[in-house]
């Protein structure tokens, strides 16, 4: 398998493989590299942000202000405990 396909991880069950099928799947070394970014890091500013990975295109960083609602909120105010 080449670094660009998708595997199965296993994180998804196959009722929920078979609803997603036919879908583009995010190739698992392109969101290793994203996590391996977010987490190295050095500005605090991104801590708690979002980067999203759509399609084939780059790493979105949405940062805190951008995303508002839900589990957002929730994600937004333990990082504020942390950096503050």
């Amino acid at each position: 398998m080449s670094p660009d396909e998708s595997a199965a991880t296993g994180i998804l069950n196959a009722v929920n493989m078979v609803f997603l099928a036919g879908l583009p799947m995010t190739p698992v070394n392109r969101i290793a590299i994203a996590t391996f970014y977010a987490v190295t890091n050095p500005d605090i500013e991104t801590s708690g942000s979002v980067f999203a990975l759509i399609d084939d295109g780059p790493v979105l960083l949405l940062e805190n202000e951008v995303i508002k609602g839900g589990v957002y909120d929730i994600v937004t105010a333990r990082a504020r405990r942390v950096t503050t």
